[in-house]
């Protein structure tokens, strides 16, 4: 199941969440570090930039709309996750929580790059 459409990528990239994770984690960052302010600011805006053009590529091919990629693949689905935490008084918790994964095209919920390595087609 490796042969999907320019909109299967481009709803892709527009429900993955690793852009938005970047910039989350670099407004925090610029939050308290002034040593690297001005590189941490290009950063966050070159990653904003980029997030907003895809999500404006993707919109004008009305990819974001897509809940099933050419595939028969669902766009997200959702799986139990285990998870262990402390809250603020020290009380530890144990459960599960339903988290919500982007699939790829090709039915994985990692990328093929990280799953057979850089430059791999």
């Amino acid at each position: 199941m490796s042969d999907y459409t320019p909109q299967d990528s481009l709803a892709y990239l527009h429900s993955n969440p690793l852009l938005d994770v970047a910039i989350e984690a670099l407004g925090e960052a610029l939050e308290g570090d002034t040593d690297h302010m001005d590189a941490m600011q290009l950063a966050y805006s070159v990653i904003d930039n980029m997030s907003s053009i895809i999500r404006y590529e993707a919109m004008h091919h009305s990819a974001q709309l897509m809940r099933h990629y050419s595939t028969g693949v669902p766009v997200n689905t959702c799986k139990e996750e285990s998870y262990r935490e402390q809250d603020t008084t020290g009380v530890w918790h144990i459960g599960t929580r339903e988290v919500v994964l982007t699939l790829h095209p090709t039915g994985g919920d990692t990328h093929p790059v990280f799953e057979n390595g850089p430059g791999a087609a």
